[in-house]
């Protein structure tokens, strides 16, 4: 038999949670769009890869009332596209499972359903941040030149 937590409990679980989700929407609302707009400028020189790029599912939830067949849900998964930056893709469940079904996914069908950053409730945009760094990293290795793919100290060119 399971126990379950006290008030008290939930309340300490749920001041935590808020804590943490205020915190990394701060910090995502801070970097995401500086990101974004930088990988838009590369995607007017066309230096972009066209490509989607998929993090892990960050948050599912049931429709709300009128929004969605009631015995479905709503999968959020954290998303990069080339030219369009970070943001989620929004599947109804059996979108998602048929999509991971796939031999080779296509990246059209993540297109459909992407939602940009800017877009996304403040609620999403903070559970996105602990992806940013994953998808940011597979978008650069896409993009950038070999050279510049590597992680390195900055040149300081006045240095004797």
């Amino acid at each position: 038999m399971t126990q379950s937590l006290t008030v008290s409990q939930r309340i300490q679980q749920l001041r935590t949670l808020n804590i943490q989700l205020r915190r990394q929407l701060e910090v995502a609302e801070a970097q995401v769009p500086v990101i974004n707009d930088l990988l838009k400028q590369l995607d007017t020189i066309q230096l972009g890869c066209n490509r989607a790029f998929l993090g892990t599912v960050i948050y599912q939830r049931l429709y709300d009332r009128g929004y969605g067949p009631e015995d479905s849900c709503q999968v959020i998964q954290a998303t990069a596209v080339a030219g369009h930056g970070l943001g989620v893709t929004l599947w109804d469940i059996d979108e998602y499972q048929a999509f991971c079904k796939q031999p080779w996914p296509d990246d059209h069908t993540v297109l459909v359903h992407f939602v940009a950053f800017d877009d996304l409730e403040s609620s999403i945009k903070a559970l996105l941040m602990p992806q940013v760094e994953l998808l940011l990293n597979r978008i650069c290795q896409q993009i950038l030149p070999p050279g510049l793919n590597q992680a390195s100290p900055p040149v300081d060119h006045f240095r004797r």
